[in-house]
């Protein structure tokens, strides 16, 4: 029986794009230290979250922080502003490949509003058959709900499903459901990982 799955799953950032340093860029260009926004305290973290689901939008994002630091922020959109997401081109060129094939390509992704425009603008999900992004579901990773509502709309076992991404703990929540679940470190990596799955990368 072949190994070989038949679905793929792919995480947009820090998979097939690279980020610089967004989230730190911003926090220095508002005044406020640190590289995270869920530095900026418990509440923000809790909201920067709700955003990331879509339950929130930006602006009540800022309303938080802005509550929770004392601060008077700008009301110009802030989330967006540094995001320029580089393509990691040979783990493209690997997808491309796999969808040359004749192989289902997904997108599975915890995603914000602008980014997700800023993404959709210059066609970077155009490659993949369907997006499944957390501010459009309502539900992000690590929580297995979202990886659960990936498998009752693909229809597909959670054993024939390759699913990749560079956080260690979302790669943790795919695997508790029984998917082929595989930490991204790189593209030679990822080509290998494949390869143990007798993954043919082209006909």
């Amino acid at each position: 029986m072949s190994r070989e799955p038949l679905l793929f799953v792919f995480d947009m950032g820090g998979v097939i794009t690279r980020e610089r340093d967004v989230s730190a860029r911003l926090l220095q260009y508002l005044g406020f230290e640190g590289d995270n926004l869920r530095q900026l305290g418990p509440r923000s973290a809790e909201a920067i979250e709700a955003h990331v689901r879509g339950e929130i939008d930006e602006k009540a994002f800022w309303e938080v922080v802005e509550k929770e630091r004392g601060v008077e922020l700008t009301k110009e959109p802030l989330l967006g502003k540094f995001f320029d997401p580089i393509v990691d081109t040979p783990t493209l060129k690997i997808v491309k490949k796999l969808k040359e094939s004749g192989k289902r390509i997904i997108c599975g992704t915890n995603v914000i509003d602008s980014q997700y425009e800023i993404l959709q603008g210059r066609k970077l999900y155009d490659i993949f058959d369907k997006v499944y992004a957390s501010n459009e579901m309502h539900l992000s990773k690590p929580d297995v709900s979202f990886y659960e509502y990936i498998l009752r709309e693909e229809g597909i076992p959670a054993e024939k499903i390759f699913f990749t991404d560079d956080v260690v703990v979302n790669i943790e929540a795919a695997k508790s459901l029984g998917m082929l679940a595989f930490q991204y470190f790189d593209a030679m990596t990822l080509f290998r990982q494949l390869k143990t799955l007798e993954v043919a990368l082209c006909r």
